[in-house]
């Protein structure tokens, strides 16, 4: 399971209400995400934000350790329920999981912040996979 696989279906889980309006950059840009109508539907946009840990070896292969992702979540009702639900799952059911490779990895949400987008309620949760 790749992390964004990992990340939508946890959403899916603690958010069944966004269930059908789960975006990343493969379906959809942010720009497209900010522009739509959150107040008519709530939405959250996976973002892969790059890495942090990488390891080189001799031969010049590397594996990235630390990947680095944003949630952006925007709804018209008050997003601290929606917030703490993706964060009770993300510290309990859902911190870790099995990549593709057949690695554990684990989830550590780094930070969270408010913003106002439009006249909708958005907050964005900061996390590490490693």
């Amino acid at each position: 399971m790749t992390a964004e696989d990992f990340l939508r279906s946890v959403a899916t889980s603690a958010l069944p209400q966004f269930k059908s309006n789960i975006h990343d950059a493969n379906g959809m840009s942010f720009s497209e995400f900010l522009a739509e109508k959150s107040t008519e539907t709530p939405s959250i946009f996976i973002s892969y934000e790059g890495f942090t840990d990488a390891q080189y070896y001799q031969d010049g292969s590397a594996v990235v350790l630390t990947e680095n992702y944003s949630l952006y979540i925007r709804c018209n009702d008050s997003v601290k329920q929606h917030v703490q639900a993706l964060m009770i799952a993300l510290g309990g059911e859902y911190s870790e999981f099995t990549d593709d490779d057949s690695v554990v990895k684990y989830v550590q949400i780094i930070s969270g912040q408010t913003f106002r987008d439009n006249g909708a309620d958005a907050f964005e949760i900061t996390l590490q996979i490693k």
